[in-house]
């Protein structure tokens, strides 16, 4: 159970900021992603522009972010 939740989210946040990004291994990440996903026949599906306006979406809220955390 969690106490502090305050506590809890600064040590989070040190966490993260103490470790640095590493691009080769989410590139990796994302790689195998697409692949599991292609596996289960999850993606690409048949229609290209299916769900095109949560893509959009989320693409504008992606780009609103102005660094990580």
């Amino acid at each position: 159970m969690i106490r502090n939740p305050a506590v809890l989210a600064a040590f989070e946040r040190r966490l993260i900021a103490s470790e640095p990004v590493d691009f080769r291994a989410n590139l990796r990440m994302a790689d195998e992603m697409w692949r599991w996903a292609k596996k289960l026949g999850q993606f690409p599906g048949s229609n290209l522009l299916e769900g095109m306006e949560i893509h959009t979406r989320m693409a504008r809220v992606f780009s609103s972010v102005r660094r990580t955390p």
